[in-house]
């Protein structure tokens, strides 16, 4: 979700070795993200599959399986004020992603964490494992139409401010815009890492994105999926993975905002 912005400042310097390395992302991924999205029937209004996925350094067995065919009632509504950006509070998310090509080679596996107070500005820190020539940690806080970077000795540098800077990537974001526009659909159940999670898909021009949320945590995001596809063929060109393993609302105190600069270590 990422690539343009971060092979932009991968060509801008070096940058240092990441700290989370491809195998560990790749099992906290897990086989979940080659999973189907629908699977046979198994029985009426269920079906059932065994996959797995790694929490840091450990695997553990989940399912990943349609438990009913109706989603919860307004759950596309609930979904999108769990993410509507709110004055006075700091948004935080983590998540893990993961890129795939028509083949299924991995072209794109990184870790994001944002902090975002809406009005003010925010900052993300990224670490990218593939493609290999921008592989490294980012570090970048915007405010206003001010954009700096943390170098790996430790200095900062400004960015050249665009409107891809103008506004942070998180996992809620394209399904908040889609919801706007009613081109949301409830589409059933799913348990995903353990959580039973309520599927919304939608269409945006050559996107088909599935996006899962947790209605016992406020209808949270969980999995956030985009496949593109050839406009002509309907061949799918790639798919995008996230999981979201955090997204929280903040209280905007003193030390929340200081999360937000890029001067306040983590």
């Amino acid at each position: 979700m990422t690539n343009g912005l971060m092979d932009r400042l991968a060509a801008a310097n070096p940058v240092e070795t990441v700290a989370t390395p491809e195998a560990e992302l790749e099992a906290l991924l897990g086989d979940v993200l080659r999973a189907p999205r629908d699977r046979p029937r198994l029985r009426a209004g269920a079906r059932r599959g065994v996959v797995w996925l790694g929490l840091a350094a450990s695997v553990c067995a989940v399912l990943v399986a349609t438990v009913s065919r109706q989603a919860t009632p307004d759950a596309a509504a609930r979904a999108y004020a769990a993410v509507a950006l709110k004055r006075g509070e700091i948004v935080y998310t983590r998540y893990a992603s993961r890129s795939v090509d028509a083949s299924g080679r991995v072209t794109n596996l990184e870790h994001d964490e944002t902090w975002s107070l809406p009005g003010v500005g925010y900052r993300t820190v990224l670490s990218r494992t593939l493609p290999a020539k921008a592989a490294g940690r980012y570090d970048m806080a915007v405010a206003g139409k001010v954009a700096v970077q943390r170098l790996p000795n430790g200095t900062l540098r400004p960015l050249a401010f665009s409107a891809q800077l103008a506004k942070p990537l998180l996992p809620g974001s394209p399904f908040a815009a889609l919801y706007k526009r009613g081109l949301v659909r409830q589409a059933g159940q799913e348990i995903v890492a353990g959580h039973r999670a309520d599927k919304l898909t939608m269409q945006d021009g050559d996107a088909e994105i599935v996006y899962d949320v947790d209605p016992a945590n406020d209808f949270r995001p969980l999995l956030v999926e985009v496949v593109t596809r050839d406009v002509r063929t309907g061949a799918v060109r790639g798919t995008t993975t996230s999981r979201v393993t955090a997204y929280e609302n903040l209280p905007d105190t003193a030390g929340n905002r200081a999360l937000l600069t890029i001067r306040h270590r983590r």
